[in-house]
């Protein structure tokens, strides 16, 4: 399992050592961002994290490079 993956499955809140982990603010408040470098390319994974009702999830925004992966996570903001 790729590093991100078992870093978000253990706790999305606080991903420990993994660069370019935050939290958004504008249009994306609420929503978080964790760098990922995907076949030598620089990407944003931008997610929110559900902790209820139960069980906790994840929704996916957006993943591509840094300025697509925002706009994409915008455009399909619920």
């Amino acid at each position: 399992m790729p590093r991100y993956q078992q870093v978000l499955a253990l706790d999305p809140h606080k991903t420990r050592r993994v660069p370019s982990h935050h939290g958004l603010k504008g249009e994306l408040a609420g929503y978080r961002v964790l760098g990922i470098t995907w076949n030598g390319i620089a990407c944003r994974l931008v997610y929110r994290i559900y902790d209820t009702p139960a069980p906790k999830r994840l929704l996916v925004l957006g993943f591509a490079e840094h300025d697509p992966a925002y706009e994409r996570a915008i455009a399909r903001k619920p």
